[in-house]
């Protein structure tokens, strides 16, 4: 499996500088119409699968666009991003950065019960063989 730590030796912080974010994921960027379309239809589908009150966890979330506007939405989310992106002013204490999911305090990761992949997937060049790891 092709990782990001194997491409760049374990420094994800290097493959995305913050001006790169800020340029795809600019303040405001929650009001694009894509967007908003695609987190309408997120919402509806949680709220059809009756999953409007979970513990979600964002892992490669940049910026925290999907945390911020799942929040907005009522729904209890956090976000991990490994590089050293800036996230958004209004949900900052929702988001970590440089970092692993795997090294998030035990005391947020133990009422995780969800977890979303939003924008991740499609670039990983095995998704499967990640999900089953």
């Amino acid at each position: 499996m092709n990782t990001l730590n194997q491409i760049n030796e374990g420094n994800d912080s290097n493959l995305f500088s913050k001006n790169l974010y800020n340029n795809i994921c600019p303040d405001g960027i929650e009001f694009h119409y894509w967007n908003r379309a695609r987190f309408k239809i997120i919402h509806h589908l949680l709220k059809k699968m009756n999953l409007l009150f979970i513990n979600g966890l964002s892992i490669g979330c940049g910026r925290g666009l999907d945390v911020m506007v799942l929040r907005n939405y009522g729904i209890n989310i956090i976000g991990v991003e490994p590089s050293n992106a800036q996230p958004f002013k209004s949900i900052e204490k929702y988001i970590t950065t440089n970092s692993s999911p795997f090294s998030l305090h035990a005391k947020s990761v133990h009422k995780i019960n969800t977890i979303f992949l939003l924008d991740v997937l499609e670039h990983i060049d095995e998704p499967d063989l990640m999900l089953i790891t």
